[in-house]
């Protein structure tokens, strides 16, 4: 590195590298490639990817305002997987400058070592739908539906809005986002957040907004599979009664009909016999003695 102009040679500098015990002179090495030959960058990385710390290459490659990260973009995705916030956050930096969202959101959606609360607030204000729209997706992933919800509306993804309203399982959050739709005017989207959030919306809820609105041909869907749905549910309740009250019946006459003394007894009641004692002996022997003389009100 030091005599480079003439004593560098980039294939056995590579299978040399490796096998050198201090650490520090990879870096050093990096240095070299970013400064005399940048675009063989990455082919340095990949034979080196095993012995150096990751967050600190991408901390050196980053010091002036991130213009050294496209050199090393290869490496950055090929050491992903190892979830590290440093190598996240710096792919995602690239991928915004690079308009590529498609990218972004594989990454987002892999890796949840990153401030996602931090990337959304960026990427909210970012001028391309796309990149706002995954804000939205980041502000769902992280249970922040109203941010979320109110980041689609802007931009009139209403599909994005129903689905969280769907994923968020809040009564509230589903009912809100209905009721912004009425307010509008979006009948069509009242039936489909009534189909999406089926289960969170409050049957009365929806009733008094079909009967304020005029909504009863959007409503229809809704109120039939509810009718539907108590009907099935009030069937299975009358067999469940109806098989439970069949096992008590069963199980009284069985009750009624078993015997009273337990098996073995042969149906006989043995008051006495041979063994049977008494406070005196045997059952049925006589008093002797001084109680057979006793008076009656005792033996004094």
């Amino acid at each position: 590195m030091e005599h480079g102009g003439v004593a560098w040679e980039h294939d056995l500098f590579k299978t040399i590298l490796p096998k050198v015990a201090n650490i520090e002179i990879y870096y050093r090495a990096l240095s070299f490639y970013l400064e005399q030959h940048p675009l063989l960058l990455t082919d340095l990385l990949t034979v080196l990817a095993a012995r150096i710390d990751h967050a600190r290459v991408v901390r050196l490659f980053a010091r002036k305002d991130n213009d050294n990260l496209p050199l090393i973009r290869g490496y950055l995705i090929s050491v992903q997987h190892h979830n590290i916030e440093q190598v996240n956050d710096a792919l995602a930096d690239l991928l915004i400058e690079e308009e590529d969202f498609e990218t972004l959101r594989a990454s987002i959606d892999g890796y949840d070592n990153f401030d996602a609360i931090s990337l959304a607030q960026r990427l909210e204000r970012h001028e391309l739908l796309e990149f706002r729209r995954l804000a939205a997706h980041l502000y769902k992933t992280r249970s922040r539906w109203t941010e979320s919800i109110d980041l689609s509306k802007n931009d009139k993804l209403w599909r994005d809005a129903i689905e969280t309203a769907a994923v968020s399982g809040e009564t509230e959050v589903a009912e809100g986002l209905l009721s912004y739709f009425v307010d509008i005017g979006m009948k069509e989207a009242v039936s489909a957040v009534l189909f999406a959030c089926y289960d969170l919306i409050r049957e009365d809820v929806a009733e008094e907004l079909s009967w304020r609105h005029a909504l009863n041909d959007y409503l229809m869907p809704y109120r039939l599979q509810r009718m539907r749905d108590r009907d099935t549910r009030f069937k299975a309740l009358e067999k469940e009664v109806r098989e439970r009250s069949k096992k008590d019946s069963e199980k009284e006459q069985a009750e009624d009909n078993a015997p009273i003394l337990g098996p073995g007894m042969g149906g006989q009641l043995m008051i006495g016999g041979p063994q049977a004692t008494g406070l005196n002996g045997p059952l049925g022997a006589q008093p002797t003695g001084m109680y057979m003389n006793a008076p009656i009100g005792g033996m004094y």
